[in-house]
């Protein structure tokens, strides 16, 4: 090695330096539609897990649970015995959830509530509130005389 490559080595930035910049960036562009599902795992991962590499983490999730809505419908006691995962990890894939599952239906009831009486439809609002997981739940869809929505329980 001569001097001038031994001096670039010293101060080279490793390629993982700055990842997760890069990965806010890349989601702020767009809000990250244009990002593989792992990615967007990742960038989410590096909330709960600061200071590690979450990146194989995303990965092995995705391939365990094989939809990114599966990760997020899965029951926390499941997620807490995942290698690397956590506690806080957990309750944030369940957090996001909940805050999407409310954005799109709890307030129904103040707005023109859809007719669940469209299959369509109705399939969409039990694949947004439990997903596609292997575990069987229980989904009771409360809808009035006409058909439209009032509430939900999952047991």
């Amino acid at each position: 090695m001569n001097k001038e490559t031994d001096e670039k080595s010293k101060t080279a930035v490793p390629d993982y330096m700055g990842h997760r910049q890069r990965l806010k960036k890349r989601f702020t562009i767009d809000r990250g539609h244009s990002m593989p599902d792992y990615e967007l795992l990742e960038l989410l991962l590096t909330y709960a897990l600061p200071r590690r590499d979450v990146k194989p983490l995303a990965k092995e999730l995705l391939k365990r649970y094989q939809h990114i809505e599966n990760i997020f419908v899965a029951p926390i006691e499941e997620l807490v015995n995942i290698k690397g995962l956590g506690e806080n990890a957990a309750i944030l894939f369940s957090l996001v959830h909940t805050c999407a599952s409310r954005i799109c239906w709890d307030n129904l009831h103040e707005k023109d509530a859809p007719s669940m009486t469209d299959k369509r439809r109705l399939i969409e609002y039990c694949r947004s509130a439990i997903g596609y997981g292997g575990q069987e739940r229980l989904l009771i869809i409360y809808i009035d005389k006409q058909g439209k929505f009032m509430r939900d329980s999952i047991e």
